[in-house]
């Protein structure tokens, strides 16, 4: 068991199994590899905590993009996803940065642009930027409906 001091959740005992290593690590961290993904600590939350094991400091809010937006496709070629692959699609995970300003909580985006992708089977993950216009980097998390609750 690893004890991780965190931002989110206080001090957390984590499987070591449950250690997931993101080989180029999130997008402007380079250096920080590997991470957790601990509950929020409202029951029911659709939001995650995506927390480094190896910086207590650093970690960001994560959800599930089909909460926000049911329609949310995420289309990448196989090379988008070297250093995690091979991926079966059963054992996908995605998830969406959220950015809640200070003080701010009502202006909160998310960034359906630069999903997180879990390959839950090998404990892999990447941050990938999409070629997709669609999708913006600073989508308003509160607009005409708030996201529903983790199933």
């Amino acid at each position: 068991m690893l004890r991780l001091e965190t931002k989110g959740a206080g001090t957390v005992e984590v499987a070591e199994d449950r250690v997931i290593i993101m080989p180029k690590g999130m997008i402007g961290f380079p250096a920080r590899t590997r991470f957790v993904l601990l509950p929020h600590r409202k029951e029911g939350s659709p939001f995650m905590w995506l927390q480094s094991v190896e910086e207590p400091g650093l970690a960001w809010v994560v959800m599930n993009p089909l909460l926000l937006m049911p329609g949310y496709r995420v289309r990448v070629c196989e090379a988008e996803l070297e250093g995690i692959s091979p991926v079966k699609p059963e054992h996908l995970k995605v998830f969406a940065v959220v950015n809640i300003p200070p003080g701010a909580p009502e202006k909160a985006t998310v960034n359906l642009a630069g999903p997180v992708i879990v390959n839950d089977d090998k404990c892999l993950a990447k941050q990938v930027v999409l070629k997709q216009a669609a999708y913006s980097p600073c989508h308003p998390l509160f607009g005409n409906e708030a996201p529903q609750q983790a199933a």
